[in-house]
């Protein structure tokens, strides 16, 4: 560029007030005495004036009587924001002249800008004094330049900074704070570096003039100028100036940009491969190095993992969020803020293990619910969150020290299939309890709150760590205090997992404490029997047997009339058919029999159906031989009649293909014996046959099955003859009860069935249950070995049709039927 052009250029900028051309400012560093001696001479009148405090506002009203050339233009047409961000850095530059040149113009433009009609809520007459004296120190330094070239450049530097800070006004800092990047970014490094230092101290001395949009646009500047800078060292001042920024103004709003910088980058950018380093990963190691910011960042990445509804399908029905419902937009935060955790515990060194131990109880928390979260996005087929959550995971160990827990997440971190990673965070929570017994408080709190979270999944996971946590709540009674009410109040929560956890939180509070508060776990356990799921099902019946085994009387007489109906039907759904009913019933298929028997109800449900869980079903049938130890006193004989309604379902399972079946059934009847306190019935329950299983024996297979099916046989008609010796008011219920389990899912219990109603019935010589009774059994037994496809059911068939035929009723019944 020639010199004229630059002068041109130069004049055009005064004639014009545009903002200054950097191409006529790098040229003028070739040149500077050309520059110089532009802006002195030809601006010279205008410094002259400015330094005349006595300003005579007279002058103001004659303008307009002036040429248009000699108006006074507006201070905002000066651009003082951009100029300042040109010129400032190069005040930091390696040639003395440009140094000083670069000074007095910034000295020209706020000379200037002084001379021009202020705002009037800047006008008080303290700005005005404390401009005219950052201006005379500046000027200060340009005399000093001026004298001696070998002054040491960054004192005359901070010197001329100091005087910027104050002269710019706030608009005007704004826009050189927005425009830094492109300073930052200078060739020349010692220009760069002034502008980040420029930046801090402005930043540090009127930080607090920023707004949430200023703070916001700023860190976006400086974000955009660690992308560009390559050097090292230049980004670690820059990311110096956002920690500065951070610590003096809104550390939310920076972190929040970083983060939303950094989720951008991930779905845009290949991260691993980015010349020089992934700058956001710098920030996250500067953010977790720093003596102020390290807990700050780390509470805010935690705050922001705890706010993400990390799966959009995982609200209940009627749920809502108050989150973004874009779900790429929460995925891209979502692993943003997993990779700054991550590299917070790699990279921040002393300071930010530091950091992690303070608040280990909040990591921890919000590290096990992500593990839930993401669990529920590696089923919906997204695993990349749960592989870097892992990976964040392992970290945080490896930072603490657990390395136990990294030792059970690398063996069951990404087992997600029937619900192991359940199991996964009980392993944790367990491993947590006996390394860090005195973080379990904290961490108990913050998820038991977490129960309240709209996402089933992060509810899931907090449930499974509370319900494990209890087990260790022995010494802290208030603590076990929130966490039952938690547990309590949760048993009735959408998800089946929430539900049976709470329950099995309640079952495991410690034995110390387990007493007081027995009559609520049975309250809820009540309730949980009659639950739609299975699994819940499961859990209230297990979670019973193991509390009926401490629970003193007063806690269980209350509601043991419960209890044994509801463990009774905990199997009952409608499902049996019409024609199976006595004809007197018939009218009502969904009636229930009700009968006296020494002026106690005696109820006897009609529609039933098996359960096809062994589990509950062998858990079911402990669980009421459990309840024997309670029918007595005051509910004696309410307890009684339950005892005789399930009366005929134990029998028929005693030869269950199930073994955990056979033996609760057998192990209940036993039980049952000293409620029903029957002559005889100790003695049978007891026998040889009914004590051992075929399973133990050791005669040859192909005879196995058939001499337990003996044995069975046998024992059914001596009970038959004991029920109707010693129970004969009864046999009606009886038969109206196995009756209905001729349709039973089970072959072997049809066959059992058959043959127990058949034995009933040859028998018996009630003439009345036979005139009821006996042709529809007739009719049931010739169609079921006519059309069941199951061998053992036509062979019991032929042998009960044989029973049926050589009985003393057989004749009566013959001779009812011509008549």
């Amino acid at each position: 560029m020639r010199r004229e052009e630059l002068q041109g250029d130069c004049q055009g900028e005064w004639r014009g007030w545009e903002k200054p051309s950097r191409a006529a400012f790098a040229y003028s560093k070739t040149v500077p005495d050309t520059m110089c001696q532009w802006i002195l001479y030809a601006w010279l009148p205008w410094k002259l004036h400015t330094h005349s405090k006595q300003f005579d506002h007279a002058l103001n009203r004659n303008f307009s009587n002036l040429p248009s050339a000699f108006v006074l233009p507006s201070r905002d047409a000066l651009f003082l924001g951009d100029r300042v961000i040109v010129y400032l850095p190069r005040c930091a530059d390696t040639n003395a002249e440009v140094r000083k040149l670069s000074a007095q113009i910034l000295d020209v433009f706020f000379s200037i800008s002084l001379s021009l009609p202020r705002p009037i809520a800047s006008s008080s007459g303290v700005d005005i004094e404390l401009s005219y004296s950052a201006l005379s120190s500046l000027e200060d330094v340009i005399a000093i330049l001026r004298r001696d070239a070998s002054i040491d450049p960054s004192e005359v530097f901070n010197r001329v900074v100091s005087s910027v800070c104050i002269l710019l006004t706030k608009n005007e800092l704004l826009v050189t704070l927005h425009g830094c990047s492109v300073a930052i970014a200078d060739k020349v490094k010692q220009s760069a570096e002034g502008a980040i230092q420029a930046v801090i101290e402005f930043v540090v001395k009127r930080g607090n003039e920023l707004k949430e949009t200023d703070i916001s646009r700023t860190t976006q500047s400086l974000l955009s100028a660690t992308v560009h800078v390559t050097e090292k060292y230049l980004r670690q001042e820059t990311l110096a100036a956002i920690s500065s920024l951070a610590e003096n103004t809104s550390s939310k709003i920076v972190f929040n940009e970083v983060l939303a910088t950094a989720g951008r980058d991930i779905i845009s950018k290949d991260i691993s491969r980015l010349r020089g380093g992934w700058p956001m990963q710098d920030a996250f190691y500067a953010f977790s190095q720093h003596t102020i910011l390290s807990f700050l960042f780390l509470e805010h990445v935690m705050s922001v993992l705890n706010q993400i509804p990390v799966l959009n399908g995982d609200l209940e029905k009627g749920g809502t969020s108050g989150h973004s419902t874009d779900g790429h937009i929460d995925n891209d935060i979502l692993q943003a803020a997993i990779f700054a955790v991550t590299a917070f515990f790699r990279g921040g060194g002393k300071v930010g293990k530091r950091a992690v131990e303070q608040s280990y109880s909040a990591v921890l928390a919000a590290l096990l619910l992500q593990l839930g979260g993401c669990h529920g996005l590696a089923s919906s087929g997204q695993g990349e969150p749960l592989r870097a959550l892992l990976i964040a995971f392992h970290a945080f160990c490896e930072c603490v020290g657990d390395l136990e827990m990294g030792k059970i997440l690398a063996r069951d971190g990404e087992q997600n299939e029937n619900e192991k990673w359940i199991t996964l965070i009980g392993d944790l929570a367990g491993c947590i309890s006996i390394k860090r017994p005195k973080e379990v408080p904290a961490i108990c709190l913050i998820l038991s709150e977490s129960l309240n979270r709209p996402q089933r999944y992060l509810r899931e996971a907090a449930a499974a760590a509370v319900s494990e946590f209890v087990r260790y709540s022995d010494g802290f009674d208030s603590l076990l205090e929130k966490m039952v009410e938690a547990f309590s109040r949760h048993v009735f929560d959408d998800s089946p997992t929430v539900r049976r956890l709470c329950l099995k939180g309640l079952v495991q509070i410690p034995s110390v404490h387990i007493l007081r508060y027995t009559t609520e776990v049975l309250g809820v356990i009540l309730a949980l029997l009659d639950d739609s799921d299975e699994s819940v099902q499961f859990t209230a019946v297990s979670c019973l047997l193991m509390v009926l085994e401490s629970s003193p009387h007063e806690a269980v007489e209350p509601i043991l009339f419960n209890l044994s109906v509801r463990l009774r039907n905990i199997q009952a759904k409608p499902s049996l058919s019409p024609s199976h009913l006595p004809g007197a019933l018939l009218k009502d298929p969904h009636a229930t029999l009700v009968e006296a028997t020494a002026g106690v109800p005696r109820l006897v449900p009609l529609i039933t159906m098996t359960c096809m869980n062994s589990n509950i079903r062998a858990n079911a049938f402990a669980a009421f031989g459990a309840l024997s130890n309670y029918g007595v006193g005051a509910q004696r004989e309410a307890f009684l009649e339950q005892v005789h309604a399930a009366l005929p379902r134990l029998v028929l399972h005693l030869h269950d293909d199930d073994l955990s079946v056979r033996q609760a059934c057998r192990n209940t009847l036993k039980r049952i014996t000293s409620v029903m306190e029957v002559e005889g019935m100790f003695a049978l329950f007891n026998t040889q046959c009914l004590s051992s299983d075929h399973s133990k024996r050791t005669i040859p297979i192909e005879h196995l099955f058939c001499t337990f099916r003996s044995d069975y046989e046998d024992f059914v008609r001596d009970l038959t003859r004991q029920c109707i010796q010693h129970l004969a008011p009864r046999i009606d219920a009886y038969m109206a009860s196995i009756i209905q389990a001729y349709d039973a899912p089970w072959p072997v219990i049809q066959a059992n069935a058959i043959y127990f109603s058949s034995c009933m019935l040859c028998l018996s010589d009630d003439q009345h249950m036979s005139a009821i009774y006996y042709t529809q059994v007739f009719g049931l037994v010739v169609t079921k070995m006519s059309r069941s496809a199951d061998a053992i059911v036509r062979a019991t068939c032929s042998s009960a049709l044989g029973l049926l035929l050589k009985s003393t009723n057989s004749l009566s019944w013959r001779i009812a039927r011509l008549d």
